[in-house]
């Protein structure tokens, strides 16, 4: 699931910005219009997406690219929205697959830094993982990437048929020093997962580099549940975590896989496999 806040979506001093107006997806009634940085927007609208504007979450329904033809790049976007605390989601799921067990919610109890909040079908949905598990890996990736063909589901935006439950991967159990990770990248003070307005995930930490937002589940000082909230493309930071600790990347709802070959090329840039080209 997508799940766009302004704040983060602003970079640069003088960003494209694209015209949004929002509707109330039921009546038509116009919400507002909003200017916002072009790079804020994903490129597709393929799967379930939230807009956050001024505090405020709207599920997209719909969503229509009009262009003006006053100007040769003016374009908008209208979107059809509901309000997340009264949309019905029905029998289709927010997200092809979800981590098993799911997370254990309670009061905070671990760190006092920031927190970093998220929907609970984000939970250890891009995660580090070690190479051992490949083959399970691939089998799982194979199951979530048929639910992603085109023409499974009529409309991706109003979310998927099937939910694939990882229980062949559950825990992770990685056994990575918490402060040595944060050493070696630069990790700030840590913080713990909020999943609602009141509950943290139980053992949880958080913290952020310049590059990402790592979280996970922390016994003793020892990771054992590692992800990233987002992910782009490998960069020095990135690759420094997979070698350094023997571990592969797995985007679930992307069903793709990033694995540091020693590829005979030039570059030696790390494989972004997919389940084909591994069989």
């Amino acid at each position: 699931m997508n799940w766009l806040k302004l704040a983060d979506g602003v970079t640069g001093l003088f960003p494209k910005k694209v015209q949004v107006v929002l509707t109330y997806g039921n009546s038509g009634q116009e919400i507002g219009k909003y200017k916002l940085p072009e790079e804020f927007l994903p490129e597709k609208y393929d799967k379930p997406t939230v807009i956050e504007i001024q505090n405020q979450a709207w599920r997209i329904t719909k969503a229509t690219l009009v262009r003006d033809k006053t100007y040769l790049r003016s374009r908008k976007l209208l979107f059809e929205v509901e309000e997340m605390t009264s949309y019905e989601q029905g029998s289709r799921h927010l997200a092809p697959t979800t981590a098993f067990p799911s997370p254990l919610l309670g009061p905070k109890s671990l760190f006092s830094g920031p927190d970093l909040g998220m929907p609970a079908e984000n939970w250890r949905q891009i995660e580090f993982l070690p190479t051992s598990l490949l083959p399970v890996i691939q089998e799982e990736i194979a199951i979530i990437e048929a639910s992603l063909q085109p023409g499974v589901h009529a409309d991706p935006l109003l979310g998927y048929d099937s939910l694939h439950i990882r229980e062949r991967i559950g825990h992770s159990n990685l056994e990575l020093p918490l402060t040595d990770l944060q050493q070696m990248i630069g990790g700030s003070e840590t913080g713990s997962v909020q999943i609602t307005a009141h509950e943290y995930v139980q053992q949880s930490f958080f913290f952020s580099t310049l590059n990402y937002r790592y979280y996970g589940i922390v016994l003793d000082g020892i990771i054992k549940d590692l992800s990233i909230e987002a992910f782009d493309s490998p960069d020095d930071e990135f690759m420094t975590v997979l070698e350094s600790f023997g571990l592969m990347l797995v985007d679930w709802c992307n069903a793709r896989m990033i694995l540091n070959e020693i590829a005979e090329t030039p570059e030696n840039a790390p494989a972004i496999v997919s389940p084909d080209s591994i069989l």
